[in-house]
């Protein structure tokens, strides 16, 4: 009996493992009700049947499924043309998106410029896209981007310029963004300059400090005033001389003799050449690395390029306006001599006698004539006049 009964039991669960195994290669279903999401069966699926779109729309298409170059294939499997705008010949499946856009071009359709270039449009899309003209193209950009308002364009500049076209430095900077090679510098006062400013306050050519504070003068307000003595640069700590109201060194606050006349309005005195030298010194250091940056190999070959585009372009539009000029002079010309003529027929006029009606007329016909001749109007005969 016990043997029996041992025999059913095996046999009732080799029955029921059969019926697991069933379900699990059949995939119809799982064969308990609860989620086995992560498990063994679920992960043996075939990806090719899952049905998650985000799996098929990231699935290369086969090499002999692709579409020639220009053209992309859709959603719906089918080959489209790449909307690029003529800047770019590559885009991607499924969104279109163009790629390796080209021109200084960017965007999903390479429909705007890069940053830093402005083009004319045709429908939205840039023809050609160049460096902002801020002030020039090439030889001097100081523009991080521009656009076109009103049909002017206008430049976001760069920190150190300002102007709608980044033609000056900016306040708190000095230098001429119009001389080729030049740019703009941060002002140097040695922080003797007036505090409640957020810059330093120079002149925008030059350099040279305005108002200098803290009993300080110079160009770089780098030693300390006549009557005062000390460091102006770096202590900043001018002082007042304690000569009786007698000149001092301006260094050391030691007194002169009274015979010594202090030259106040001399920057190459002895004791300050030293400082002098060291300043010429500086910006000696910096046009030499100007000079340098524009005189090496390809760089100078580029800026005589550039120069001799811009060159060109100013001669084209100087003949532009000489052209205009001799449009107008010519059209000037013209009134001139049809004025005259005006002025003859009405000396004409006063020499003929008219019915005044008929000669206000005989005037507005000459006066609305341009390069006809007119007729004068018949006068009645004399007698009739008389008659009448």
């Amino acid at each position: 009996m016990a043997w029996n009964t041992a025999w059913c039991s095996v046999l009732a669960l080799w029955l029921l493992w059969g019926a697991v195994c069933s379900n699990a290669a059949s995939g119809d279903g799982n064969a308990f009700p609860f989620d086995i999401e992560g498990s063994a069966v679920v992960g043996r699926q075939d990806p090719s049947e899952t049905s998650d779109s985000r799996v098929t729309m990231g699935r290369l298409p086969p090499a002999a499924e692709r579409c020639d170059a220009g053209f992309f294939r859709t959603s719906s499997g089918e080959c489209s043309p790449c909307d690029c705008n003529g800047n770019s010949h590559e885009c991607l499946d499924g969104s279109g998106f163009c790629l390796h856009c080209q021109r200084n071009t960017t965007g999903e359709h390479c429909e705007r410029c890069l940053a830093g270039y402005i083009g004319d449009s045709i429908r939205g899309a840039p023809r050609f896209c160049q460096p902002c003209p801020c002030p020039l193209p090439h030889l001097a950009n100081f523009a991080e981007s521009c656009f076109r308002k009103n049909g002017a364009v206008r430049c976001m500049c760069k920190e150190n310029y300002a102007g709608p076209n980044c033609e000056r430095c900016a306040p708190g900077y000095y230098g001429n963004p119009l001389l080729i090679g030049s740019t703009c510098k941060k002002c140097d006062c040695s922080g003797n300059s007036d505090p409640n400013l957020i810059f330093e306050d120079c002149d925008e050519i030059t350099g040279q400090c305005r108002n200098c504070l803290r009993n300080t003068t110079g160009f770089k307000c780098e030693r300390c005033a006549p009557g005062y003595y000390g460091d102006a640069r770096i202590a900043k700590n001018c002082a007042v001389c304690n000569c009786g109201g007698g000149p001092c060194d301006s260094v050391t606050g030691e007194c002169l003799e009274e015979g010594f006349e202090l030259p106040t309005g001399c920057d190459k005195c002895v004791w300050d050449l030293t400082d002098d030298l060291r300043l010429a010194a500086l910006s000696i250091e910096e046009s030499k690395s100007g000079l340098l940056s524009v005189s090496s190999g390809a760089a100078a070959h580029r800026h005589v390029t550039d120069m001799n585009s811009t060159i060109h372009l100013l001669k084209t539009r100087l003949s532009e306006r000489e052209n205009q000029y001799t449009l107008r002079k010519i059209q000037i010309n013209n009134s001139e001599n049809t004025l005259r003529s005006l002025l003859s027929d009405v000396e004409e006029l006063d020499e003929k006698v008219c019915v005044p009606s008929l000669c206000l007329v005989y005037v507005k016909l000459l006066l609305g004539r341009y390069n006809t001749h007119v007729c004068s109007p018949p006068i009645p005969p004399k007698s009739n006049s008389i008659n009448q």
